[in-house]
């Protein structure tokens, strides 16, 4: 119901974008290569460019902005029954933010029930003396979404509910028959001194207007990105003076290490990006942690899709109109509308700089970028992945025609590309390994993937080669047996595939699956050679226990381990969950996968809501009572799994229990 929710207020506002629009502001053609981004200069010239993107005809984010706000839930929304691959990976320099966070000797949960909402310090390492050292109490109108650990900075990033105060007064009424997701939600983070971690100081608050889109850590440097609707909906209505006060229209932050309260970004500070889709604006702000430097702030008008972010650079990916051939002939003609797109994408690269960035160039490719790792940078070139689509009924449903791979350079000029390839077939996501580029496919239409389509549906992976970044070469596609769902490299010729298995008697069905996990060969991209396999739920299937956590997965390289979260099934009168928890292997080359164990975190009678159907057998009862793991940590010589309510270690040399405790409240 949330999910059908947000997608409606999302299709309200965002269903459109504009062919041929008129205005200064919309280039009357499509340019392969810009040098900055421009602002405005006034009201007048920002109100321009909003009335000028009146001819809606349909166009949907490929997922919608990850963290939406429902007063009591948080609906990461992506598309169904889609394991993305790992595309961006905690290092020493960049991070990525989650739910869980560790500096080695401490782990930092976020932790969310209902108004309840706290972030909770476990004393984690050494394992044996685990101990829950304290709890911060955050507001109830608060969401954490992400935690990031710097030194003895503990940043905690989420949503907020807060009308701005230099508008609530005049506007509130008017405000309130918006989208609450539009206006009232801020993106927000505390930064906290955790120097005694028994007692965290808060030492700076900041918010800016939108909803959190996402953000990255970059050495000791936080970016934040948020999209907020500019209202300009409302401005097409036309319905009072109050639409045309130049201070609605205006971004608001507020950074307590400022004096002065909440400010607003003036005009002639936002940057704009020709022929933009989405009435929106990407709002990108840093902040350097251990310091009560101000931050630096920008607005964009455009919506944002995606980010990426490397030690360097900082790129925004904006979805804009491109020029289409509509001629009556081309019309008429399938033919001479292929190989063109409705969509481009402009991408503004910024350079880093010591707490903060700036504008260096941007360029625009043709297509809409794919779902997952549309972005990489490679040496010192920069990758994207596009798809084409020149129809608007196939784009509504969520069709391509094919797909492009762009190669640029420092400067944001497409040096090599590919074009028009995989005819049909959707890219839900792209993995750069070495020299190569895998993207994970299925055929058109996307649909739910858990239901009896799943065994129709196997796509390749497309395999191209990138060695030479001036003539990127489509190599083959790389058919799997199954379902698969993520590939993870292993090294330069081996790669971990995970898949979904279809179970012979429940064929026909479709609902019961085995998950799979594989080693594979890649070294011939046209014949994969298996190495190895198993399979977890053979009786009546398994699934992911939670496909939209990342830490929910884990591929230690050194140790030779992988450890996935699972729900098993178990075949009865009606197959039943029979094991809730995480199925630890070894990997060893020469006797495959070698399951070490099986962990699970038992629920306490208290925390126990629900009650079993009365087929289940008794000896499955206790199993099928466990709080489902969220993530897994490897710190030294112990394996940390975190569910919701407990944290349990386990020694890596054998998986014995060391400490299994209670870190916060009841589970869900």
């Amino acid at each position: 119901m949330i999910r059908k929710i947000g997608l409606g207020i999302s299709l309200i506002f965002l269903l459109g974008f504009v062919i041929g629009a008129k205005g200064e502001f919309f280039a009357s053609e499509e340019r392969q290569w810009f040098s900055v981004l421009k602002t405005f200069e006034n009201f007048k010239k920002i109100e321009t460019a909003l009335l000028n993107s009146d001819q809606k005809v349909g166009y949907v984010r490929p997922y919608e902005a990850k963290y939406t706000w429902y007063w009591s839930k948080l609906d990461m929304i992506m598309p169904d029954g889609i394991n993305f691959v790992k595309t961006v990976f905690d290092d020493e320099v960049v991070k990525q933010g989650n739910m869980i966070a560790y500096d080695g000797e401490y782990i930092y949960k976020a932790f969310i029930l209902g108004d309840t909402r706290k972030i909770v310090i476990i004393k984690a390492y050494p394992p044996r003396q685990m101990e829950k050292t304290t709890e911060i109490i955050l507001n109830k109108n608060f969401m954490p979404c992400q935690i990031y650990v710097n030194g003895t900075c503990l940043a905690v990033v989420g949503l907020y509910q807060k009308v701005s105060s230099l508008k609530e007064n005049i506007y509130f009424d008017k405000l309130r028959t918006l989208s609450i997701d539009s206006v009232l939600t801020k993106t927000a983070c505390y930064i906290y001194d955790i120097s005694n971690r028994k007692k965290p100081t808060l030492v700076r608050t900041f918010y800016q207007d939108g909803r959190l889109f996402d953000s990255r850590l970059v050495r000791d440097t936080l970016y934040l990105a948020s999209v907020r609707w500019s209202e300009g909906w409302e401005l097409l209505k036309g319905e009072g003076s109050w639409k045309n006060d130049p201070n609605f229209y205006k971004p608001c932050y507020y950074d307590s290490a400022v004096k002065g309260g909440e400010k607003q970004i003036d005009f002639s500070e936002i940057y704009y990006v020709p022929n933009f889709v989405f009435d929106e604006y990407t709002i990108v702000s840093s902040l350097k942690l251990g310091t009560l430097k101000p931050a630096k702030i920008i607005a964009i008008l455009g919506g944002m899709e995606d980010m990426f972010v490397s030690q360097k650079n900082l790129y925004i990916a904006i979805p804009c109109r491109a020029k289409v051939n509509t001629s009556n002939k081309a019309k008429n003609d399938g033919k001479e509308l292929k190989g063109q797109s409705l969509i481009s994408t402009t991408v503004s690269k910024f350079k880093l700089t010591d707490g903060g960035f700036a504008p260096e160039s941007y360029a625009t490719v043709k297509g809409k970028i794919v779902y997952q790792g549309a972005m990489d940078e490679i040496g010192s070139y920069f990758r994207i992945v596009t798809s084409s689509c020149s129809s608007t009924q196939k784009l509504l449903k969520g069709e391509v025609d094919s797909n492009n791979v762009y190669i640029l350079d420092n400067n944001m000029k497409i040096v090599g590309k590919l074009e028009n390839f995989a005819p049909n077939k959707k890219i839900y996501s792209a993995k750069s390994l070495g020299k190569r580029v895998y993207l994970g496919t299925y055929p058109n239409p996307p649909q739910n993937l858990f239901t009896s389509e799943i065994p129709k549906r196997k796509g390749p992976f497309i395999v191209v080669d990138i060695s030479s970044p001036q003539k990127p070469n489509l190599l083959g596609y790389l058919n799997m047996p199954s379902y698969a769902t993520s590939l993870y490299s292993y090294n330069e010729k081996y790669a971990l595939v995970t898949s979904y298995e279809p179970i012979e008697k429940y064929k026909k069905m479709g609902y019961y699956n085995s998950i799979k996990i594989a080693m594979y060969d890649l070294s011939d991209v046209k014949r994969p050679k298996e190495l190895f396999s198993t399979l977890i739920g053979s009786d009546a299937g398994a699934y992911w226990d939670d496909n939209k956590d990342q830490r929910a997965f884990l591929l230690d390289k050194k140790r030779g381990i992988v450890a996935l979260a699972v729900i098993v099934y178990k075949e009865a009168k009606l197959p039943f969950m029979c094991f809730r928890g995480a199925y630890v292997y070894k990997i060893d080359f020469k006797k495959g996968f070698e399951l070490k164990s099986k962990i699970s975190h038992p629920l306490e009678d208290r925390d126990i809501d629900f009650k079993l159907p009365e087929h289940v057998e008794e000896k499955y009862k206790k199993a099928a009572k466990s709080d489902g793991i969220m993530g897994f940590l490897v710190i030294k010589d112990a394996l940390y799994t975190i569910s919701n309510s407990y944290i349990k270690a386990s020694r890596l040399d054998n998986m014995q229990e060391i400490k299994y405790i209670r870190a916060s409240g009841k589970s869900f």
